[in-house]
């Protein structure tokens, strides 16, 4: 196999969401060299995506992140449903075959734990990058990418790992389809601290008689175990608020927080922060 340019690295990868980071710290801890970017600027604030499965802590166990998350996570023993808050149905985990449960915890923190262990091993996410186009090279891809620093650079790889999400321009580049199907409807994503008597082993999943549901996981928080409540991240179909669809849950919410919009057919986040600086209570 021919020799790689000078401080190419063996294997590209593109995102640095959870994915990112975990493919690059298992890489590089077997040898593979890696070199891992990020069209964003800044790494995730919000939860975005707050469980962690059981198999997952258990490939990250060998290098201590596991150990790490599970600091600072809630376990979720299952889902529980309603309908006007009366119960329906219910989801049990605690079956799962494996000697850890589902893990609640912000995105935001497992990308910085992951993003902790890779620099121990001297790698950083090259944020600012943005991937445009690749071409296959012989037993090479050269990868064309951009940043508003230092403008366009090509980097020479035997492999690039496409870990940029359902609209994964990598994936658009080699023609190939995402396999899965869509909901056309907008689904905004709330961090809000929750002073409430649900059960916080359970993820909770509350529909109402239009349609609408909303959906509520308790984490310890941003701040871990140290967090005055526990963060409840709340999903809300038809674009509802949490003054639509809370009942009489009381929230208790962060000073500054965050308003996630998530779109199910593209998958796709856009954060927008909103100050907010009182209690709300319905009736």
């Amino acid at each position: 196999m021919p020799a790689l340019p000078e401080q190419s690295p063996d294997i590209l990868i593109v995102g640095a969401g959870p994915v990112g980071l975990a493919a690059a710290l298992f890489l590089d801890s077997h040898g593979v060299g890696v070199r891992l970017i990020d069209k964003g600027n800044n790494s995730s604030t919000t939860s975005r995506a707050q469980i962690v499965n059981p198999r997952s802590l258990e490939l990250l166990e060998e290098n201590g992140v596991a150990a790490k998350i599970l600091k600072e996570s809630r376990d979720v023993l299952g889902v529980r449903f309603y309908e006007d808050w009366k119960p329906v149905a219910a989801l049990d985990f605690t079956d799962i075959p494996s000697r850890y449960k589902m893990a609640a915890i912000p995105q935001a923190r497992t990308e910085a734990l992951l993003a902790e262990a890779l620099a121990l091993r001297g790698i950083a996410p090259e944020r600012g990058r943005e991937f445009i186009s690749l071409k296959q090279t012989g037993e090479a891809v050269s990868t064309l990418v951009s940043s508003e620093q230092s403008g366009e650079e090509t980097i020479v790889s035997r492999i690039v790992l496409g870990t940029d999400g359902a609209h994964s321009p990598t994936r658009a580049a080699i023609g190939a389809d995402w396999v899965g199907h869509g909901f056309p409807e907008s689904w905004p994503l709330y961090d809000i601290y929750l002073d409430d008597p649900l059960d916080r082993d359970h993820a909770h999943v509350l529909f109402v008689d239009d349609g609408s549901y909303s959906c509520y996981v308790s984490s310890q928080g941003f701040g871990g175990s140290s967090a005055m409540f526990p963060i409840c991240s709340i999903i809300f179909r038809q674009a509802q608020t949490p003054a639509r669809l809370s009942g009489n849950r009381r929230f208790i919410l962060a000073t500054s927080w965050q308003r996630t919009s998530w779109s199910a057919v593209s998958r796709s986040l856009e954060m927008r922060p909103i100050s907010i600086r009182r209690s709300v209570r319905e009736a």
